[in-house]
């Protein structure tokens, strides 16, 4: 009888709960700085959305120039003068179609950016017809903008996060 209680295998209880506990330590610590890696490449997602947006503009400003279908860009992307004198850069078929890929956007009805893949508003340097700036709303409140090469990522606040 002895002999046998001596052959035992396997592991105490004590065992298994200091196992246990130095799990949970290693997940308190490694969960945290994981999530933070997920948000900064979410981050990052939206910035390159944004810029395709900056790129698919001026390469609407570019073509309605030099096609002479506009005169002129204003400042907050409208066109001004010749065929298409109605539209704006953001609803330009040629922006919609260049952006058409852009998942994280809000382009919910009524919101800023509504019809447009989320990008609200295109500002143009009048003088030379260059695109300096855009703002682009993504689906997670994220307000990203682009002014004369400055990216700024800010957060949309909602009337329940004033309260």
């Amino acid at each position: 009888m002895k002999k046998a209680m001596n052959n035992k295998k396997g592991f105490t209880l004590v065992e298994i709960i200091v196992v246990l506990v130095i799990l949970a330590i290693l997940a308190a610590v490694a969960i945290p700085s994981m999530v933070s890696f997920v948000n900064d490449a979410r981050g990052k997602a939206y910035v390159a959305e944004a810029r395709v947006g900056l790129a698919a503009a001026q390469a609407v400003v570019t073509e309605l120039v030099a096609s002479g279908s506009a005169t002129s860009i204003n400042a907050t992307g409208g066109i001004t003068g010749g065929a298409y004198n109605e539209g704006n850069v953001i609803t330009h078929p040629t922006f919609v179609s260049m952006t058409a890929d852009v998942e994280n956007a809000n382009p919910e009805p009524g919101e800023p950016g509504a019809g447009s893949n989320g990008f609200s508003s295109v500002t143009v340097d009048e003088s030379n017809n260059r695109v300096t700036g855009i703002t682009y709303n993504a689906k997670s409140g994220h307000i990203i903008t682009i002014a004369d090469g400055t990216t700024t990522v800010s957060k949309k606040t909602t009337e329940t996060e004033k309260e």
